[in-house]
């Protein structure tokens, strides 16, 4: 709507001051009656075809604008359902990765309450249950900055890792606290030869 009032008001201005001013500028070449007409023909035919392709490129130009726009939309509406979809995506991934360290502290406590549990036995359960808290925590943090996450902004903890040490505590963790793996006769296990040297990688341990 807006476009077609801009339109008709130029081709009005157009028109208003052509018509205006146009007889009288004519009339200053003759003053012949045949003359005039002619010229008066060729002014018509002038205006006719200037106008419209004058009024052309206004159309143009405004399906041009708006076809941009929609084109814009459509990329927003692409990036909102992109949005949508990592947020879907990474609430289910934290959804499960939540269960590792719940897995850790459960089973581990209920290691700690048997009553055959030597003194040694309960300090690396309670190693193991003060490490899967921290990861725990680390990964409730990483859930409430999702919205972090839109704006390339979530915070990654680099830092040297040692890989045999990270693989035994998710092996011990696995190992003491998934009772899937044996419902479905899966075995877990970990190679882990003792005169292998210590191996680091730069990564996030959580």
């Amino acid at each position: 709507m807006k476009s077609s009032l801009k339109i008709t008001f130029i081709y009005f201005l157009i028109s208003f001051f052509w018509i205006l001013f146009s007889d009288k500028f004519l009339q200053t070449f003759s003053a012949d009656t045949t003359d005039l007409t002619r010229m008066q023909t060729y002014k018509g035919w002038f205006f006719i075809i200037s106008t419209s392709l004058f009024l052309f490129w206004l159309i143009y130009t405004e399906f041009k604008k708006k076809s941009r726009i929609q084109e814009e939309l459509k990329k927003a509406m692409q990036r909102a359902e992109e949005s949508d979809r990592l947020k879907t995506a990474f609430l289910s991934n934290m959804s499960h990765e939540i269960r590792t360290p719940l897995n850790g502290i459960v089973g581990f406590g209920h290691l700690l309450c048997e009553g055959q549990t030597t003194e040694s036995e309960k300090e690396v359960y309670r190693d193991h249950i003060n490490r899967n808290s921290q990861l725990l925590l680390k990964i409730i943090d990483d859930i409430i900055e999702i919205s972090r996450i839109q704006e390339n902004m979530i915070t990654v903890n680099i830092q040297a890792v040692n890989l045999y040490q990270l693989l035994s505590r998710l092996y011990s963790t696995y190992r003491n606290t998934d009772p899937a793996l044996s419902a479905k006769n899966l075995q877990f296990n970990i190679l882990n030869e003792a005169n292998l040297n210590p191996l680091f990688i730069n990564t996030d341990p959580a």
